[in-house]
């Protein structure tokens, strides 16, 4: 089993995660940015042994505590290989991750899904009914497709690709708290995020590319 501890934190509304094994305490910190010595205090308080740092992808805003977090602890720092060429910051004992990979973390098993469009080599990591899903979905949102090696096209495979194959019942937990919610469910937003409703690749890449004019916080919206 798992516990995630959720960490809102800087100036971006970013979640930082804590994937702690109950049985041995081996900690993945996902997406370590702005407030390392919060991470590391709330790590501590928790009796976290932080094992690895996970990256859903290298957006900034996601990995400026790196490393500082490095600093603190000698860790393996996992990424996509297609997001090295947008990161400068790319740690030289970086390792790899693919589709289908299978991450050990103490007694628990990852997975490793796959999702490109908002940066080049976004992944999502599953756990039992869980998922962290990055910046490829918010609470009734997506990620946007304006930094280097984004791809609307490819986001909106990615978001149908979660659709088809996600359990309804599965738990989201975005990289923002962009949402009337921290957390969903994959039901929710089948139901009301209008970046899952929309089935034709063209529309879904005009809308992405232009906006939708909506405010925080995001709530079930359809596209007119």
């Amino acid at each position: 089993m798992i516990k995630l501890h959720q960490l809102p934190l800087g100036p971006a509304d970013n979640l930082i995660y804590l994937l702690q094994d109950e049985a041995t305490q081996a900690t993945a910190v996902i997406d370590p940015a702005w407030d390392v010595p919060a991470i590391m205090e709330q790590a501590a308080v928790r009796g976290c042994v932080i094992d690895r740092i996970l990256l859903t992808h290298t957006h900034h805003d996601h990995v400026n505590g790196v490393d500082q977090l490095l600093d603190h602890c000698d860790v393996p720092v996992f990424v996509h290989p297609r997001e090295v060429p947008v990161w400068p910051g790319t740690p030289e004992t970086w390792h790899p991750l693919a589709e289908g990979d299978v991450l050990h973390l103490g007694e628990t098993e990852l997975r490793v899904l796959e999702t490109p469009g908002h940066s080049p080599g976004g992944v999502c990591f599953q756990f039992d009914s869980r998922m962290i899903v990055g910046d490829t979905i918010f609470v009734y949102g997506c990620g946007h497709c304006r930094a280097p090696g984004a791809d609307p096209a490819q986001l909106f495979a990615s978001l149908q690709r979660l659709k088809q194959e996600v359990l309804p019942e599965t738990t989201l937990y975005p990289g923002h708290d962009y949402g009337a919610t921290s957390v969903t469910t994959m039901a929710e937003q089948r139901a009301g995020n209008p970046w899952l409703q929309l089935s034709d690749e063209a529309a879904f890449i005009r809308h992405r590319r232009h906006g939708c004019g909506r405010s925080t916080p995001y709530g079930p919206y359809t596209f007119t």
